[in-house]
């Protein structure tokens, strides 16, 4: 038989080839599938899915959609967060949770642990609160942050979140890896989306998307910056009157991201000397990276002043 071929059977054939090929998806740069889903178009959490799909941890349904807003489950998440990890499950039985495998892999690792009946029902969903103790459990070190405290202030509702739930919340929250809401809550008890749990992990994985807080100057403190010639780069003023640890852990952070964190602790260590206003601190002068730096006090007077100039 001899097959005729005319310009409608060229376009058929065309057509046909051009579906199968949107069919399979697309591929990322380095030819790892990138699957469309019908329902994520537009989708802030595109990017995230986007990310967690070429690392090949995160999957789809098989009608073609990703549901976003649809709640993560225990399973789901485990899933996620084993395979984001570079670990891999052992083959379970047909009559298993197909998600047994990772949850064996999350208790030997200690991202749950074997008493918390929460983790138990794979097919439940997952909270707020339960999902930053996952996540803080697989931080690759231990934090130990001095801010903490002024963190737990930005989050309203922290009293009302689970005991077991307030450290890892607070750590997740001071990396910027778990956000709150503009209400300044977290709401812990709060179910967590398969968006929302792309967004989380792709925050841990990868520090350039983190939403790290900024914590407020502490009362008494006033921060000025000037990029003017012949003035100050920044000026930092802070009063005997007030508080003075929440004033010192602010200078400290704003200190850290200008100078090296030994002459932070010289400046503070020197600044710390004047205890009430009859001090003195006479002026200290410090060359730090680029910038020279100045701290000094008068007598009668409760303002201690640390500034900084850049190097010509």
């Amino acid at each position: 038989m001899t097959l005729r071929f005319n310009k409608t059977t060229n376009l058929v054939l065309l057509l046909i080839f051009t579906f199968v090929y949107i069919a399979k998806g697309l591929c990322f740069a380095d030819g790892t599938p990138s699957i469309h889903f019908s329902d994520m178009s537009g989708h802030w959490g595109l990017p995230y899915v986007n990310a967690l799909i070429k690392k090949q941890v995160i999957d789809g349904f098989p009608d073609g959609t990703f549901k976003p807003q649809g709640t993560v489950t225990v399973a789901e998440f485990s899933k996620i967060l084993v395979s984001a990890l570079g670990y891999k499950p052992q083959t379970v039985s047909d009559q298993g949770h197909w998600a047994r495998g990772y949850m064996d892999v999350a208790l030997k690792q200690g991202l749950v642990y074997s008493n918390e009946k929460e983790f138990q029902a794979l097919n439940a969903p997952l909270t707020r609160g339960q999902l930053s103790r996952m996540l803080y459990r697989a931080l690759p070190e231990p934090f130990a942050f001095k801010d903490l405290v002024y963190h737990q202030y930005m989050i309203k509702d922290f009293d009302l979140c689970q005991p077991d739930d307030r450290l890892p919340i607070l750590n997740c929250f001071r990396l910027g890896i778990i956000t709150g809401y503009p209400d300044s809550t977290f709401k812990d008890k709060l179910n967590v989306t398969r968006a929302e749990a792309s967004a989380m992990m792709m925050r841990y994985l990868d520090e350039s998307l983190r939403l790290v807080p900024t914590l407020p100057y502490a009362e008494g403190v006033t921060i000025t910056e000037s990029e003017e010639k012949d003035r100050y780069d920044f000026y930092i003023a802070f009063n005997l009157t007030e508080s003075l640890e929440p004033q010192y852990v602010c200078i400290e952070n704003y200190l850290n991201k200008k100078i090296s964190v030994e002459n932070t602790n010289k400046i503070l260590q020197y600044a710390r000397q004047k205890t009430n206003y009859r001090d003195e601190l006479s002026l200290k002068k410090m060359l730090s990276g680029q910038y020279h730096v100045e701290v000094l006090s008068s007598k009668l007077n409760a303002l201690i002043i640390i500034r900084g100039i850049k190097n010509e």
